[in-house]
């Protein structure tokens, strides 16, 4: 049989930090590691890419990466003449694909003739509209409705995301469930205490501790940044002070938390709008716990990410977060200050608590690896032939 080619949207991996972001990133190189799939990434955009991010896409996938500067919004005129997304990624063989796979909610055109497959992170724009604002949801389902009648096969990463994509709309695709991986952040112990040293010494200089609480996370609603905000506020007038650096860019519907990030606060709170992976691992690696209360997510990266760096994490108790993380991380309603600064306290402080969390995650960790991730996903190509 044939080579499986693949042409994939690779753009997010190229313009983001983001949880959309890493999985095409570490997707594709998966990919090409463990499978027989051929990918050819789809990387064209007026937007300027991360300088690092794009040298480690040439190094890794060669003449594979498609890029120019064409504009998105040429993309649609381009495809009435014949110039779509299979064309624009057609290999310097002219090798042409075999379906093309979406991995955001910007849907490059693509021929008619050609098998469609797509990731569905979340449906948090139809889920909540205040969590967008009403307009931009309203953008976001109708292209994404469109979206649906286009594709031939859906993956989701989480059970919890398939389940809302079928009870929403049930004539859609049945969805395949393929967890992504996180085990891009595993290390030799060498390495791992290199991190750990290396975010001390940056803690230290941000909050003047080396005990501190980490966010990661885009500054958007869901994320409850203000709920976490809050929590250290109560904690600090009971006299426990506890540092927090918030790493994340600034989203959508943010303006109030952006401003309490910037302002002063009754305890030490940094906050990093732009940083590269190494600087988040770093902190990552060395930080007391991770606290990523969010109350709708699809897969969420940063609390498994923690785990697999031996930090423990309170997570919000949504759907998602209950099938990933278990009983490895601890739960709370991510909208309740008093629930989130009285697991903080415990979270911080308690030995037991901390070793139970990170031995329930050493037995769930196996079934989020890169490799398995991209193995399910040559398989579930493999099924449209």
């Amino acid at each position: 049989m044939s080579t499986l080619r693949i042409g994939i949207d690779y753009r997010p991996a190229l313009f983001s930090r983001s949880g959309i972001a890493r999985s095409v990133r570490e997707l594709a190189r998966a990919i090409v590691a463990h499978t027989d799939v051929r990918l050819e990434l789809f990387a064209h955009g007026m937007k300027r890419p991360l300088r690092e991010e794009l040298t480690t896409a040439i190094g890794r996938h060669g003449d594979s990466l498609h890029r120019s500067r064409l504009p998105g919004r040429s993309l649609q005129a381009l495809a009435k003449f014949g110039i779509d997304a299979s064309r624009l990624v057609r290999s310097h063989h002219r090798e042409c694909i075999d379906a093309f796979h979406w991995m955001d909610y910007v849907y490059p055109p693509v021929r008619s003739q050609l098998p469609v497959t797509m990731t569905v992170h979340d449906i948090a724009f139809a889920q909540d509209t205040s969590l967008h604002g009403s307009a931009a949801s309203a953008m976001l389902e109708a292209r994404f409705e469109s979206a649906l009648c286009r594709v031939q096969a859906i993956a989701c990463p989480t059970q919890a995301t398939a389940r809302r994509l079928r009870a929403r709309w049930p004539d859609a695709p049945r969805a395949s469930v393929i967890p992504f991986g996180v085990d891009h952040v595993a290390c030799e112990p060498d390495e791992q205490d290199r991190r750990r040293a290396r975010g001390r010494a940056l803690a230290h200089e941000l909050s003047g501790s080396t005990e501190y609480a980490l966010a990661i996370g885009t500054i958007e609603p869901r994320k409850n940044h203000a709920t976490l905000l809050d929590a250290l506020d109560l904690l600090a007038l009971s006299g426990v002070v506890v540092p927090l650096i918030v790493v994340g860019a600034r989203g959508w519907e943010c303006d109030a938390v952006v401003r309490r990030l910037r302002s002063t606060h009754s305890f030490p709170c940094h906050w990093l709008p732009e940083a590269t992976d190494r600087i988040a691992l770093d902190l990552l690696s060395a930080a007391s716990i991770l606290v990523y209360p969010s109350n709708l997510e699809g897969f969420g990266f940063p609390p498994l990410e923690a785990l697999e760096c031996g930090v423990p994490a309170i997570v919000g108790s949504c759907a998602s977060m209950q099938e990933t993380c278990g009983d490895a991380a601890v739960h709370v309603d991510g909208t309740d200050a008093d629930q989130l600064a009285l697991a903080i306290r415990h979270l911080m402080s308690d030995r037991d608590l901390r070793r139970k969390c990170l031995e329930a995650w050493s037995e769930r960790r196996s079934r989020f690896t890169w490799e398995r991730c991209a193995r399910d996903h040559a398989a579930f190509w493999k099924a449209l032939r």
